[in-house]
């Protein structure tokens, strides 16, 4: 990922039409990040990210960065994706794998991968390692805006 260059992150499994956006578009802190089709109008940018210089991956609409959450009560054991607030911050820096086209957690290592969870007709990004029967699955494409 380059820094500071704007750019949308596409989930390459299942029909490669979702990209990662925040719950209901909120700007709340703690809002999950879900995996759900290109919104047509983004003009606030709700669905477009940035890699800062500190290796943080922020929310043009909110200014609020991916972190996670180890102990959410909605999905129990498992580390959900959400918003946090911009601090410089080790824990919630990220990577980009351009060959396997996984992102993963620079301090926790590739066994800190993006997932999609489906819940309630919804697909929550967690943190984990696994495997399943697509294996695009867990693989994101990172699309910039104005190439």
């Amino acid at each position: 990922m380059e820094h500071n260059r704007l750019f949308y992150i596409r989930q390459i499994g299942d029909d490669g039409k979702k990209y990662v956006g925040v719950t209901s578009n909120s700007s709340q802190i703690n809002s999950h990040l879900t995996v759900e089709p290109k919104k047509a109008n983004d003009y606030d940018g709700k669905q477009v990210w940035y890699f800062d210089d500190n290796n943080q991956l922020v929310n043009v609409f909110t200014g609020h960065l991916i972190g996670y959450d180890n102990s959410d009560p909605g999905l129990p054991g498992v580390t959900v994706l959400m918003q946090k607030p911009n601090e410089r911050s080790p824990e919630f820096q990220w990577a980009y794998d351009t060959n396997t086209k996984r992102i993963y957690n620079k301090v926790k290592g590739q066994d800190a991968e993006w997932w999609p969870h489906y819940q309630n007709d919804r697909a929550y990004i967690v943190v984990k390692k696994g495997a399943h029967q697509d294996p695009n699955w867990d693989k994101f494409e990172i699309i910039y805006k104005n190439k």
